[in-house]
C-alpha cells in the first residue's frame, strides 16, 4: 500500500503487538478543535463569562478540560454538566460540517486492511459519529460506543472490553487529551496520544511519558500488518 517504512523516528515507538485499535472521536479522528472554539465564545452570554480571544480559548489546549472550565471559564462545579451538554448539543449540530483530521481517512482503511478490529468510544452520539463516518466513507468500523464523559470515560472503555470480549492487552486506545490518556491507563490498557487535538503536545509530554504521535501515518509504524 505504500504506507511501510515511514516516520521511523517516533520517541518510545515500541508498543506491544495489538489486533483492535480503539479511537476517541473528536480531536483525533474529526477535526473539531476549531468549532469547540467558537461554540465556547457563542455561550458565553448564556453562561456568564467572558468570550476570549483566540489565545485564550487555546488555553483549553494546555489543561485537561475541566480544568479550564473552571480555571479560565469559571464555572461553579454546578454549572459544568449542563455548560457539557450544551457545547455537545451545539456541536452535535455542526457535525456535517465536520471534516476527517488530514490522512486518518486514508489511516484507517489500511489499518482495516491490516486485519485490525477497529472501534469508537466517544461521549458524542452514535447516530453523529455513524452519520460523520459515512459522510466522509469511512464506515469501516466494528463498533461505536458512545457515553457521557463526566461518568468516566474509563470506564465506558472497560464496558467495551467485557461486551465485545477483548483481552486488554490486546488494544490500544488511541485520543488527543490528558483525560484520554489518563482514562486508557485507568482501563489498563495501551494507549498512543496524538498531537493535533485539543491538548498541546507540551501538555501531553508534561505529566507522562506517553507514545506521543504527530501525523496519523505514525500510526501504521506502531501497529504492523497482522497479515503476514
Amino acid at each position: 500500500m505504500g504506507f511501510e517504512g515511514i516516520n521511523q523516528n517516533i520517541e518510545k515507538r515500541e508498543l506491544p503487538p495489538k489486533s483492535v485499535a480503539i479511537f476517541d472521536f473528536d480531536g483525533t479522528i474529526a477535526d473539531s478543535r476549531d468549532t469547540v472554539g467558537r461554540i465556547i465564545n457563542e455561550l458565553a452570554d448564556e453562561y456568564g463569562y467572558e468570550k476570549l480571544n483566540e489565545k485564550e480559548v487555546l488555553k483549553y489546549t494546555s489543561k485537561r478540560a475541566q480544568d479550564f472550565l473552571r480555571e479560565d471559564l469559571k464555572l461553579s462545579w454546578l454549572k459544568i454538566p449542563g455548560f457539557a451538554t450544551r457545547l455537545r448539543s451545539e456541536l452535535n449540530k455542526r457535525i456535517t460540517e465536520l471534516k476527517p483530521i488530514v490522512g486518518m481517512v486514508e489511516v484507517v482503511k489500511e489499518l482495516k486492511s491490516r486485519n485490525y478490529k477497529l472501534g469508537i468510544v466517544s461521549s458524542n452520539s452514535e447516530d453523529n459519529v455513524r452519520q460523520f463516518l459515512r459522510n466522509n466513507n469511512i464506515d469501516i468500523f466494528d463498533f461505536v460506543s458512545s457515553g457521557s464523559s463526566l461518568l468516566g470515560k474509563a470506564r465506558n472503555i472497560k464496558s467495551v472490553l467485557n461486551r465485545e470480549g477483548f483481552e486488554a492487552k490486546s488494544v490500544v486506545y488511541i485520543g488527543d487529551e490528558i483525560r484520554d490518556r489518563d482514562a486508557a491507563e485507568k482501563a489498563g490498557i495501551d494507549v498512543v496520544v496524538v498531537s493535533w487535538g485539543y491538548n498541546s503536545k507540551d501538555s501531553l509530554e508534561k505529566e507522562h511519558k506517553s507514545i506521543i504521535i504527530d501525523s496519523p501515518n505514525q500510526l501504521l509504524d506502531l501497529l504492523p500488518s497482522q497479515n503476514e
